[in-house]
């Protein structure tokens, strides 16, 4: 389940995106009520242990991306300062706070995920949880096969070839 709970919730956000002629709400919705399905078709699970996987997903969904924004921005001051002017002690000084406030974040980023997942189990049998990762396993290939030809995705993939595949970047060292 470790592996398949951060794809799901990628998966989550992507499909949850406004698509022509719908809404986010009306996405993130549909997405919903089709995972809430397969919980209870495949996983069997009650209407009230359904609902109750699905509030706290998302409430974990909310709180992960919050966080997930705050370290993007706060990597986008990494870089401001990176490569703005400076030598590399008045750069290390100015980046220190920052990177505190980042690792700190990452901390609790790991934390919320243990809790979340500790959480969902939590009222589950162990067949019902072994029932819960296969069943995620396969919501996450089928999304996977759906999101192979959306434009977010051929963005990314063009940005990384583009990049150079994940090469590090070189920072003015002046």
């Amino acid at each position: 389940m470790n592996r398949a709970l951060p794809a799901l919730i990628l998966a989550t956000t992507l499909t949850a995106q406004p698509t022509p002629g719908r809404g986010q709400g009306e996405g993130a919705q549909a997405f919903r009520q089709i995972v809430m399905q397969r919980l209870q078709d495949r996983v069997g699970l009650s209407d009230a242990q359904t609902r109750q996987v699905a509030d706290r997903w998302e409430r974990f969904n909310r709180e992960h991306f919050d966080r997930q924004r705050q370290m993007a921005q706060l990597r986008q001051r990494f870089e401001d300062i990176l490569m703005g002017p400076g030598d590399e002690n008045q750069k290390s000084a100015r980046v220190k706070p920052l990177l505190d406030q980042f690792m700190d974040l990452r901390k609790q980023q790991v934390e919320s995920k243990q809790r979340f997942e500790e959480d969902i189990r939590a009222g589950l049998s162990a067949a019902q949880q072994a029932r819960l990762v296969v069943t995620v396993d396969e919501i996450i290939q089928q999304i996977a096969k759906r999101l192979e030809n959306r434009p977010l995705l051929k963005e990314l993939r063009r940005e990384q070839r583009q990049e150079g595949e994940g090469r590090p970047r070189r920072f003015n060292r002046n």
